[in-house]
C-alpha cells in the first residue's frame, strides 16, 4: 500500500531527526572544556573561515535567529576576547563580527575535527547526491511554515 504525502512527510522528518541526533552525537562534548553552548559554537563556525567576518545580519539569517539574538552571543564571546568587531571597509554603519587572532588555530583545529568526524556519514552519498541533499535541505530551509494552517 501506498504511503500518503503526510505520512512520508512525517517518514521524511523522524529519518531528518535522527540524522541530525546522530550528527549532534558528541558534538558539544568536544567543546565543552572550551566553555562554548551551541549557537556561539555556530557561530564561531561560520566566522572561523571567513576572514573578513560576517555581518550580525549575515549571521542571524544563515543560523536562523534574529540579531538580537546574535549580538547578544557575539557580546559574550566579544568579552571573552573570541571575536573581534570591525568596521566594514564599505559601510562604516555596518559592524562585521570576525574570529579574534588567539582564536585563528583553536577553531581551525576544532573545525577541521569535526567535519572529519561527519565525513563518514556522507560515505554513502555520491557527490552529485551530497549537491542534490544540499540543495533539497537548502529548499526545506527556505519555506516558511504556516502557523495558522488547520490539520485534517
Amino acid at each position: 500500500m501506498q504511503k500518503t504525502r503526510q505520512e512520508n512527510i512525517q517518514d521524511c522528518f523522524e529519518t531528518f531527526h535522527k540524522v541530525v541526533h546522530d550528527f549532534r552525537g558528541g558534538h558539544h562534548s568536544r567543546f565543552e572544556q572550551h566553555r562554548f553552548g551551541g549557537s556561539p559554537i555556530r557561530i564561531m563556525f561560520l566566522i572561523s573561515h571567513r576572514p573578513e567576518g560576517l555581518t550580525v545580519k549575515d549571521i542571524a539569517e544563515k543560523l536562523g535567529i534574529t540579531s538580537g539574538a546574535v549580538t547578544q552571543i557575539v557580546d559574550e564571546l566579544a568579552a571573552k576576547g573570541l571575536v573581534a568587531r570591525t568596521e566594514d571597509p564599505n559601510d562604516r554603519r555596518v559592524i562585521r563580527v570576525a574570529r579574534a587572532d588567539r582564536t585563528r588555530n583553536l577553531f581551525r583545529g576544532l573545525r577541521a575535527k569535526f567535519f572529519h568526524r561527519i565525513e563518514p556519514m556522507f560515505d554513502n552519498l555520491t557527490d552529485e547526491e551530497i549537491r542534490t541533499l544540499r540543495d533539497l535541505i537548502a529548499k526545506l530551509g527556505s519555506a516558511k511554515i504556516n502557523e495558522d494552517r488547520e490539520t485534517n
